[in-house]
């Protein structure tokens, strides 16, 4: 019982952090706004 509800909340967590929304759309506008601070803000 507690493997079966571990591998749900895994395939839950997955899905969320595979899949964002919000992040997604973020993602495109940073690219064209921040196309120079991208170099320094991930260093």
């Amino acid at each position: 019982m507690s493997r079966e509800k571990q591998s749900i909340n895994l395939s839950e967590t997955t899905q969320a952090v595979a899949n964002p929304p919000p992040r997604k759309r973020r993602r495109h506008k940073s690219k064209e706004t921040d196309y120079t601070g991208h170099n320094p803000i991930m260093t």
